[in-house]
């Protein structure tokens, strides 16, 4: 009995020494007021050697408090919030702390609540822009803070800089944060931003003929959409569509404009070449040639069938090509009429470069069943040509397509054209003064009529 009670109170002593072991809260955590998004210290001191200290907080009244961490550190700062509490570093007030200490015999009491206030400079800062703000390159417009009294500054002050009444200037391509501080009669201060952007959009691709004919038809595409299509001459474009029509040769140029959310724009230039189109080429009948035309009607002109007759254009180098039942040799301009009747077509094609031009006629083949015998019927009124003796011109009126050949009283071949139906004025200002004989052939008729120039 004597030892139960020996041990009995050797544990009440051991229990007691342990109990008085643990720490003790000596020092309270003060009251701290900082500004929004600065650090607040609070810490406390304690007796018996603790090992460590703990930290809780409430910020509903100190109904419930959560704690916030534990280590061998005494004090507790804001920021080692992790994000979970983010909003109480964000400017929630009326936050309690309170503290404990710790050693190997246990934890002491919570400290008393220490409270937090967090200050701001203003409720809400922002800077007030223009509704349409100009942020390309060489732009400048006006800012200002919805709080008076801040001051500006650029982080790029290379593409943007600001002066002190928030003036903007745009001085290059790229990024910069203007930034607007204000800083309140309590000490604290707020920041408010504008994102300025001067880079336009990227430049276009654009792809399409660098070489085109007068009067020729082609599309132009870029590799974006929504571009504005223009020309710097010599073609129509369509703004939208980029189909362009040449108009006058020469140098151009083709641009496609593309516009950012920014409202800065980018052109691509695209060179292009209007080519030129040869002169539309004359058409005659070979010398020595005998006229097939019979009558004309309605403006056709009728050849008689099972005729071979060679043509001449002019200036030489062309391409013959017939259509229906005249067949013409491409390169020596020989033409045969078979034995079927019909319409025909001939073209002379000539070419300059990648650019053409021709000139072309058309009739009907018919039968003929025989040759002409009557001049007057068959196309030559008299007198033939007028006025006569002629200076600069001379006309004469006939009544089919003919062909007219000037020649000098030698022989010499002088000037050849071909006669419309009607009345004909022909140009003789190249012509010296003197005599020449002048020959119409209609057909299967010639007609020679002597024409004095003066």
């Amino acid at each position: 009995m004597k030892k139960y009670l020996i041990n009995m109170l050797l544990a009440i002593v051991v229990a007691t020494t342990a109990k008085a072991q643990v720490p003790v809260i000596t020092t309270q955590p003060n009251n701290a007021s900082v500004c929004k998004g600065s650090t607040a210290t609070f810490s406390v001191a304690a007796s018996n050697s603790p090992i460590g200290y703990g930290w809780e907080y409430s910020n509903n009244g100190g109904e419930t408090f959560v704690q916030i961490n534990s280590n061998s550190v005494n004090g507790f700062q804001f920021s080692n919030f992790n994000t979970a509490n983010i909003g109480v570093l964000n400017g929630t007030n009326g936050f309690m702390v309170r503290g404990y200490a710790y050693n190997a015999s246990g934890g002491s009491q919570p400290s008393s609540v220490a409270m937090l206030t967090i200050n701001t400079a203003t409720d809400s800062l922002y800077i007030v822009k223009p509704n349409t703000t100009p942020t390309c390159v060489g732009n400048s417009f006006l800012l200002a803070g919805s709080q008076a009294n801040g001051v500006f500054s650029s982080s790029n002050s290379n593409v943007a800089s600001v002066n002190c009444s928030g003036m903007v200037s745009v001085k290059a391509q790229g990024t910069s944060s203007i930034n607007y501080v204000y800083t309140a009669i309590n000490g604290c201060s707020d920041t408010a931003k504008y994102l300025l952007n001067s880079n336009p959009p990227t430049p276009a691709i654009v792809s399409g003929a660098t070489s085109v004919c007068v009067g020729a038809n082609t599309t132009y595409t870029a590799n974006v959409n929504n571009g504005v299509w223009t020309s710097n001459g010599r073609l129509t474009i369509s703004a939208t569509s980029g189909i362009a029509t040449a108009t006058s040769a020469g140098v151009t140029a083709v641009n496609y404009t593309l516009t950012g959310n920014n409202g800065c724009t980018t052109k691509t230039v695209f060179a292009t070449t209007v080519n030129a189109l040869p002169a539309v080429p004359t058409i005659a009948y070979a010398i020595g040639t005998t006229n097939p035309q019979t009558t004309s009607s309605g403006g056709q002109i009728r050849l008689c069938k099972n005729k071979t007759f060679t043509l001449v254009g002019t200036p030489s180098g062309g391409v013959w090509s017939s259509t229906g039942v005249a067949v013409a040799n491409p390169i020596t301009g020989l033409i045969s009429i078979g034995s079927s009747t019909g319409n025909w077509g001939i073209t002379y094609t000539i070419s300059s470069g990648s650019c053409t031009n021709k000139r072309s006629f058309t009739g009907t083949v018919v039968s003929c069943s025989k040759g002409i015998s009557n001049t007057n019927e068959q196309g030559i009124t008299s007198p033939m040509f007028y006025p006569n003796p002629a200076r600069g011109s001379i006309s004469i009126n006939i009544k089919t397509p003919s062909t007219v050949l000037f020649t000098d009283l030698y022989g010499k071949n002088i000037k050849q054209q071909v006669l419309n139906a009607g009345n004909n004025t022909l140009d003789i200002s190249l012509l010296s003064k003197g005599v020449y004989l002048a020959t119409v052939i209609t057909n299967d008729t010639r007609q020679v009529q002597k024409i004095i120039v003066e």
